[in-house]
């Protein structure tokens, strides 16, 4: 009898470590809004939140990435001035087990003026006592899926997507499960606009999905690459590897945005770690030397 309760008590914790293990996913679409493994979207209470989920209907965001509901900075007219609208969904990091990569994912297009109204994402180990730009957290294992021209500084210095991108983008926000320490986390959203009325749409979002993922790579690599560079944003630390077991890492030099080399370093390898925190913020090109061939990857410095 006590060798079956063991064996059911381990059965039903191992039935639910692995139905918590399973993605989080919100598709704005009905059957998965409040169901048990869905994503649940808390949004301001503010009257001035424009955040809306339905189908939507402007220049830009004509129609959802799954049909027919999104997530939009108001489904059918455009955003207005001095405002600023959020919404916010938490997640217990132990759930999704230790070790491996918590991968937060979700579709996105743009149409904000460029660097002077934004979409801010934050995160929270404090239940939102306080708040880290993800553009800034040493915590981001990996961050991609979109275009480095939609990332810029606001005018009050705040990094945060910007500009126009009409294509549905999937976004990679992935954290080392091992970062984690706290159980309890939120991700906060907010559309920020300035004084000047510019008629554009805003920020559309579909797709949601939180997993994790073990056979996970560190960034996504263009076919015609050989070498990954990793973040793309940083906090000073700068990771090189290899995609081709044949090539090697011979030299890594460091440009800044004038074309003047700031670091150098000759190396035999198949992977290297940088540090380029000493420099002032900004834009770096690095620049992977093998042989006859030289990649050139962007990197986005923020101390």
């Amino acid at each position: 009898m006590i060798k079956k309760l063991l064996f059911l008590t381990f059965l039903t914790f191992t039935l639910n470590l692995a139905y918590a293990q399973q993605p989080l996913q919100q598709y704005f679409d009905g059957a998965d809004t409040l169901a048990a493994n869905s994503i649940i979207i808390d949004f301001d209470t503010s009257s001035s939140n424009i955040w809306q989920v339905g189908p939507p209907q402007k220049t830009i965001f004509d129609s959802a990435a799954t049909l027919p509901n999104a997530l939009v900075t108001d489904t059918i007219n455009t955003y207005p001035v001095n405002n600023t609208s959020s919404f916010t969904f938490g997640f217990n990091a132990w759930t999704f087990g230790s070790g491996g990569v918590l991968a937060i994912r979700w579709k996105q297009k743009l149409d904000m003026d460029s660097a002077m109204d934004g979409g801010i994402i934050e995160i929270s180990a404090d239940t939102g006592n306080t708040w880290v730009n993800i553009m800034n957290d040493p915590n981001v294992y990996n961050f991609y899926g979109f275009d480095s021209s939609n990332i810029d500084t606001l005018q009050d210095g705040t990094y945060a997507f910007t500009g126009t991108d009409n294509v549905w983008r999937d976004i990679w926000l992935c954290y080392n499960l091992n970062a984690l320490t706290n159980k309890d986390y939120m991700l906060r959203f907010t559309f920020r606009s300035d004084s000047v009325d510019s008629n554009r749409d805003g920020w559309m979002i579909d797709n949601m999905l939180l997993q994790r993922t073990i056979f996970h790579t560190v960034a996504k690599i263009d076919p015609g690459n050989t070498f990954i560079v990793y973040p793309t944003i940083t906090n000073g630390i700068i990771k090189v590897a290899t995609g081709d077991a044949k090539a090697k890492i011979e030299s890594i030099l460091v440009l800044d945005m004038h074309g003047r080399i700031v670091k150098r370093h000759n190396l035999q390898t198949d992977k290297a770690t940088l540090d380029i925190s000493g420099l002032p913020d900004g834009n770096y090109f690095v620049h992977v030397h093998s042989g006859s061939k030289i990649e050139v990857h962007k990197v986005l410095l923020s101390n």
